[in-house]
């Protein structure tokens, strides 16, 4: 099964769009990354691009990672593929997403909150099983005419180093 990942960052730096894209590749999926920096809603052609890619691969959704300065891009771009294909889910997720899911949702039919490792193979196993998708954590979604607000994971903890200082 195919899930397409897209950034509309200008810079390349988005090493939490790229952990998931490879995390879904190591847990059987194939991942797909669309970087579109300085991307541009009244260029056509780009539009044309993304529709020859996103038909070629056939995703089962679309993921579209971003901050609060990409909002209106991401916002025009979701727009149009949910006009121009209509049965691929589109979850939004991010700093943007996790602060404002509200807002997003205006837009995106899922909304990942929070940390998305978890949330977004949950997702990809609903989506690839025909599961629903409404119990898995870290999701918010519309539900008649009502944010729903999915539980947490429990947050990822490190554990520190310790370094045995010689005296």
């Amino acid at each position: 099964m195919n899930i397409l990942l897209i950034s509309i960052q200008n810079d390349l730096d988005i090493i939490g769009l790229k952990y998931l894209h490879y995390y879904l590749l190591k847990n059987g999926y194939n991942s797909f990354l669309l970087y579109l920096p300085n991307f541009n809603s009244s260029d056509d052609n780009v539009f044309k691009n993304i529709s020859k890619f996103v038909l070629e691969i056939d995703p089962i959704f679309i993921g579209i990672s971003l901050i609060s300065t990409e909002y209106y891009n991401a916002r025009d771009l979701t727009i149009y593929l949910k006009n121009n294909f209509k049965s691929i889910p589109v979850i939004w997720g991010g700093v943007h997403p996790t602060i404002s899911p509200e807002m997003c949702l205006d837009y995106a039919d899922y909304v990942c909150i929070g940390e998305g490792e978890r949330t977004i193979l949950d997702l990809a196993n609903a989506v690839n099983n025909n599961e629903s998708v409404k119990t898995i954590n870290n999701l918010c979604y519309i539900e008649n005419d009502q944010i729903k607000k999915n539980m947490y994971n429990p947050l990822q903890t490190c554990h520190p180093i310790r370094f045995k200082v010689a005296t």
